[in-house]
């Protein structure tokens, strides 16, 4: 679940040093902090651009492309059964940072906490001087006091014409309520929001007779968000609707769009590329012979790695707006990702139909459900369809050197290669492994095979 995400215009002096240097600085930081359990110990850096540590339950990950001139940064804690993935990807030529923090579970772990703070990095790159200022606007951790000169620009805040990416959360003054906490709305909104607020009343009356009364006033907030076609809200200054504000601003930055470049699995997926692509480099004849195939895949690669984002965007976006109903979802993905394009969710509904067809002839409530399911979600059989064509690639090839290429084909790689065995495994997932004979016994060996190899890996 994403729960917090930003990306910000970096200054020149922000270089790939400065970036991993700061990387380090906030992991010290961690001991300082009151849990000092999340730092990693361990980490011996000498000033490489790619680098990975573990430490117990904690990993920190550094890739780079060279090609786009980006350093990403994963941070992830398992902290019984709650993953915390903490991303921040940095674009040099474009001058940008991307910081993301994600929420998901496994096993028994307490999801119905939502709590989160923004990342302690945002202080560093804020206190450092290296994020540039949003309009007229910096980006701060506090609340930005305007003086009388500025009404013409509270004027530019209430009509939505200022030039900037961030929402603005204008706090009014009160004298007659308990006033807002300006410098806790500005914390819990760091990155994603700027927090303005007259230096005095008598400033906030010079600037609500400039706005013809449309500012706020009497100790409420106004939002008024980047998008000039989303209308503002008013907040009044109660501890739920202070909740209600920082979820409104952190709702409108998740649901921003951004490139698969600004991504850690897309920098992944893009640094694997290119290292594939001097590999191939390496070699004019293995260049010739599978450049198209390559591009082919790369391209499909990308695709699908786009259409899976979007997807878990919308799906995301569903929960949230579920658990605000009080609806449930039907299933939510674990952590187990697909072999191949769709490969879980046939494997969900091939169990299904199974179940169905041993129910065959009851008229009950959970037949008419598995029916129902199945006939919704087009079954398409397609771990049936690999297991068949296994059985006839294990029954029909003439050497086992042509079965384990024609079984690559299907996800079955070759591991090792012990003289008389070849161990196998399912896309190098060693949790799914088998054993092909160089000479097979008998003419049973084929279905045998085929039958130890669909058990395991199917």
């Amino acid at each position: 679940m994403l729960l917090f995400t930003t990306s910000l215009k970096t200054k020149d002096t922000f270089t790939e040093d400065v970036f991993l240097r700061l990387l380090l600085d906030w992991n010290e930081m961690l001991l300082e902090t009151p849990h000092p359990k999340n730092h990693i110990g361990g980490i011996d850096w000498h000033g490489e651009h790619e680098f990975a540590v573990k430490d117990k339950n904690l990993s920190l990950t550094v890739a780079e492309s060279k090609a786009h001139g980006i350093l990403a940064a994963r941070y992830e804690k398992d902290a019984d059964g709650t993953i915390w993935d903490t991303d921040y990807v940095a674009c040099f030529p474009k001058h940008t940072i991307t910081i993301r923090l994600e929420r998901s579970y496994q096993g028994t772990a307490d999801w119905r906490n939502r709590a989160f703070t923004p990342p302690l990095m945002l202080h560093l790159l804020i206190d450092g001087g290296y994020i540039e200022d949003d309009g007229p606007f910096p980006v701060s951790e506090t609340p930005i006091v305007l003086e009388r000169g500025s009404a013409d620009l509270v004027r530019d805040i209430v009509h939505f014409a200022l030039p900037c990416r961030l929402p603005v959360l204008y706090v009014a003054h009160s004298e007659k309520t308990e006033p807002v906490d300006a410098l806790a709305l500005a914390r819990r909104t760091r990155g994603v929001a700027h927090v303005v607020t007259a230096k005095d009343t008598e400033t906030e009356s010079l600037f609500l007779n400039r706005c013809l009364g449309l500012l706020e006033y009497d100790g409420t907030i106004g939002l008024y968000m980047a998008d000039a076609s989303i209308s503002h809200r008013k907040f009044h200054a109660s501890s739920r609707q202070l909740d209600k504000t920082v979820d409104a601003v952190i709702r409108y930055a998740n649901v921003q769009q951004v490139s698969e470049l600004s991504t850690w699995n897309g920098v992944r997926t893009t640094a694997l590329h290119e290292k594939l692509q001097q590999q191939a480099n390496e070699s004019d004849e293995l260049l010739d012979a599978f450049d198209d195939d390559l591009t082919r895949l790369q391209n499909r690669i990308t695709d699908l790695e786009k259409e899976n984002a979007r997807l878990y965007r919308e799906l995301d976006l569903a929960r949230q707006q579920a658990e605000k109903s009080g609806k449930k979802v039907l299933l939510t993905m674990g952590q187990e990702k697909d072999k191949f394009p769709g490969e879980i969710r046939d494997l969900l509904l091939s169990e299904l139909e199974r179940s169905l067809k041993n129910r065959r002839g009851q008229q009950t409530r959970r037949t008419d459900v598995l029916q129902d399911i199945i006939g919704s979600n087009h079954y398409e059989a397609l771990t049936r369809q690999r297991a068949d064509a296994i059985r006839k690639i294990t029954g029909t090839a003439d050497s086992t050197e042509r079965m384990v290429s024609r079984l690559e084909e299907y996800g079955i790689t070759k591991e090792r290669d012990d003289g008389k065995h070849i161990r196998v495994s399912y896309g190098h997932d060693m949790r799914y492994t088998g054993t092909i004979a160089k000479t097979p016994s008998d003419a049973r060996a084929g279905r045998n095979l085929a039958s130890e190899l669909i058990e395991t890996m199917l």
